[in-house]
């Protein structure tokens, strides 16, 4: 089994404060050619790239960011933590895209797995810990409905426009706990053109707020 990373992303700390973890099942996106990030420059993608030569160095010859794959090895890495943690799910990449398939089959390490199933049967075995779940195309999120109890499921917010779509999406999203991550922030947000009862509806658990390039997340 693949070992888990930690993150130093400030909002994804473990309940004893110390540093939660990345968990990158399917990292890898194609937004940025479908024309849906706004984003200037992409953090994943940077990261990767810098992974992706650390890791050519070793002898491991990674895929482009711009081939979304997934990583099976990885699928049940969150059973081996048994103190109640914070798991950034797939921030590498975008379980939301249009490519992700969630009850696809996909080539597991013993056979075929349905996406969904695999990724939801491991969080509800960790009642433990909470799974942070982001996207640039959170309409997309229904589709996996029902969520787990544990699951925070949450849209990336870059403008107005996209806070609309985003708060829209999320009342379709049948999870417990919804969220969102509005970073970078590139231009005024004027919530108050939203339907304020649409609005109070969404009940999120958690917004996150950051400029461009900032470095810093509140």
């Amino acid at each position: 089994m693949k070992k888990l990373s930690h993150t130093n992303i400030e909002y994804i700390l473990n309940p004893d404060g110390t540093p939660g973890y990345a968990w990158n099942i399917y990292p890898g996106c194609l937004h940025r050619q479908q024309g849906i990030c706004p984003v200037p420059q992409c953090w994943a993608e940077g990261m990767w790239k810098r992974i992706q030569a650390a890791s050519a160095k070793r002898g491991i010859i990674l895929p482009d960011f711009d081939q979304p794959h997934l990583v099976p090895e990885l699928l049940l890495a969150p059973l081996s933590v048994r103190k109640p943690s914070t798991f950034a799910v797939n921030f590498m990449g975008d379980l939301s895209g249009d490519w992700v398939d969630p009850f696809g089959s996909y080539a597991g390490v013993n056979g075929y797995v349905i996406l969904a199933d695999a990724i939801f049967r491991t969080i509800v075995q960790s009642p433990q810990h909470r799974f942070l779940f982001l996207g640039k195309n959170p309409a997309n999120w229904q589709k996996w409905n029902p969520w787990p109890d544990n699951a925070y499921v949450g849209a990336t917010v870059c403008n107005e426009d996209m806070l609309i779509d985003a708060v829209d999406a999320l009342n379709d999203v049948d999870a417990a706990h919804k969220w969102l991550s509005v970073e970078p922030l590139m231009s005024n947000l004027r919530p108050f053109h939203l339907d304020l009862n649409v609005l109070q509806g969404t009940k999120l658990d958690l917004c996150v707020i950051g400029g461009l390039d900032s470095g810093k997340r509140s």
